[in-house]
């Protein structure tokens, strides 16, 4: 018997895969540690706005795609339709803008000319270089900072939309993830 079969994909479920394996090469390895840090902190930008799509499909009745908003429109809206109050001035949610300015400042990165012959001593030795911010902020704190305070969010606005298990397991994320990581 054939048929059709509609089934949700939960894209946050594999970024948060993704995040957890930056995380534990970010610590294991010191060559490529920067990179790992990045992708973990990107990945928990697009891991928090992927779940704030998915509740916005599920928990708006006709709620328009086509509309451009930002994460923070996203989270406001969401808040309104499930009765949460985020506490912006404590964490998790105290980062929630910071986790999308770091998207942005990678994603929409400008073009940084740097100049270091102020900063050189009499040896010729480099003292100091100037770095974007983006740059400054990949640390391994922030990195796990992030990454934990994301997924935190998402446990937190969870139980109010009446979302009774974890997110992030399901059948299909886990037995590809498996696949995958091996």
């Amino acid at each position: 018997m054939k048929g059709n079969i509609e089934r949700n994909i939960k894209t946050f479920s594999y970024f948060k895969i993704i995040m957890d394996s930056a995380i534990k090469n970010a610590t294991k390895k010191e060559l490529g540690a920067f990179y790992e840090r990045m992708i973990g902190m990107v990945f928990s930008a697009f891991c928090l706005e992927a779940f704030l799509n998915y509740l916005l499909e599920e928990k708006v009745k006709n709620y328009d795609h086509s509309i451009k908003e930002t994460p923070q429109e996203k989270l406001i809206k969401i808040c309104a339709h499930i009765n949460y109050q985020a506490d912006m001035e404590n964490e998790p949610f105290c980062y929630f803008s910071t986790i999308f300015d770091y998207r942005d400042l990678i994603t929409h990165a400008k073009y940084f000319k740097t100049t270091a012959t102020k900063y050189v001593n009499n040896e010729g030795e480099l003292l100091k270089s100037t770095q974007p911010l983006w740059k400054k902020m990949t640390t391994q704190q922030n990195c796990v900072r992030f990454v934990n305070n994301a997924i935190e969010m998402i446990q937190k606005l969870r139980i109010p939309a009446g979302i009774s298990r974890d997110p992030f397991i399901s059948l299909e994320v886990s037995s590809y993830g498996l696949e995958e990581m091996n």
